[in-house]
């Protein structure tokens, strides 16, 4: 989301070359992350190729299938939906799949997705979440062509990717105009990156937002408010959605992480799993390795728990305690758990109440500053 800028103090306009240096240092950071894999992904996985999904007047919207070893359909294993980033407005199946496709080593199904992106003159709102949920429904219909296990399906992406992912997770129901059979949309989980929730929120918050989140509504925020709340996951959350592993670097001058608090927020009102993951120093547009940081153990581990666990959240000790906040400073610690009073330095997560539901409270050590939520975890 090269567009976006976020003005973390005083609201000052960002100067120009800054503004420059910000949207070249994020497209290096992803091409360079994505190229780690680029040789293997284009050599022995791909086992399908530009599979269409969706049927319309003018486009046809497909997918890639990456299989490990010697395809055979007679295989049941987990699969890896990957939707690519792109402010809205661009992005393709091959920028993204690359970044996972160590998955693919681990014995999944890694499965690439092209869907609607806006342009000056058509939104892709809400036709992307239409094409992503005709997506999944293509893949579970098609489960034993594909290798792929129905019930373990994993929605990934990054920035709005991850956006897609988010509404997956929160929102899978709805008429599917591609023809493909009455399956559901459901994922089992779904994982995202530096994502987006809750884009009325984000236009208040930076200038480039309002035109990037105006071309995928088809109009200004403000006379698009209805449709703006329509396609935010933190404001769709409910009790049935699919658990949620979010991963946001405090450092993002894009999207905010303010983003993934707010729906885990959401989700730990509805009492439903969402982990969320700060990446010290993390900017925007990384994939699973950033900063000397590998999170596929993190993605595996949280899949596990998701497949394997019947009560997710049970087997979390009580407590648990943090003696920092990943290197925060003040005011991303105020900005990311709505309070003031809550500085960086010795702060304290616990979890009480073993089981589904937990209450989890923050607070500075001699301060008696504390933030409080209901549900869920924060690991940092």
């Amino acid at each position: 989301m090269t567009g976006w800028i976020f003005e973390r103090t005083r609201n000052r306009p960002i100067r120009s070359g800054l503004w420059i240096a910000v949207a070249i240092a994020t497209v290096l950071t992803a091409w360079n992350e994505r190229d780690r894999f680029a040789p293997a992904f284009a050599a022995e996985y791909l086992s399908h190729k530009d599979i269409v999904y969706r049927q319309t007047e003018t486009r046809s919207p497909a997918f890639d299938v990456y299989f490990p070893g010697k395809f055979t359909s007679r295989s049941n294993r987990p699969a890896i939906v990957a939707f690519h980033g792109g402010c809205w407005t661009g992005g393709d199946k091959h920028e993204h799949a690359g970044w996972f496709l160590p998955f693919v080593a681990r014995g999944f199904v890694l499965i690439g997705v092209n869907y609607r992106v806006a342009s000056a003159v058509e939104p892709s709102w809400p036709d992307s979440l239409a094409d992503a949920r005709a997506a999944i429904r293509r893949i579970r219909s098609n489960a034993r062509e594909f290798g792929i296990d129905p019930e373990r399906i994993v929605a990934v992406g990054t920035d709005t990717g991850g956006w897609l992912a988010e509404l997956l997770a929160v929102d899978p129901d709805g008429d599917d105009p591609g023809g493909n059979p009455p399956v559901s949309a459901r994922v089992s989980a779904a994982v995202a990156f530096s994502a987006p929730s809750d884009l009325l929120r984000l236009a208040e918050a930076s200038r480039g937002a309002v035109r990037s989140i105006g071309l995928a509504l088809g109009g200004s925020v403000d006379r698009s408010a209805r449709q703006a709340r329509e396609a935010s996951p933190a404001r769709k959350v409910t009790r049935t959605a699919s658990p949620l592993l979010l991963i946001h670097g405090s450092d993002d001058a894009l999207v905010p992480a303010d983003q993934s608090m707010r729906l885990k927020r959401a989700y730990a009102s509805a009492g439903v799993l969402c982990r969320v993951e700060i990446v010290p120093g993390g900017r925007h547009g990384f994939g699973p390795i950033v900063n000397g940081r590998d999170f596929f153990p993190v993605m595996l581990e949280f899949f596990d728990r998701v497949w394997n666990d019947k009560n997710p959240l049970a087997e979390m000790i009580d407590p648990i305690v943090i003696d920092r906040v990943c290197g925060l400073s003040s005011f991303d610690c105020s900005r990311l758990f709505g309070n003031e009073s809550i500085r960086a330095g010795s702060v304290v997560f616990s979890l009480r109440d073993r089981g589904p539901r937990l209450n989890m409270n923050v607070f500075e050590r001699g301060s008696g500053a504390s933030a409080s939520f209901s549900g869920g975890f924060i690991i940092g």
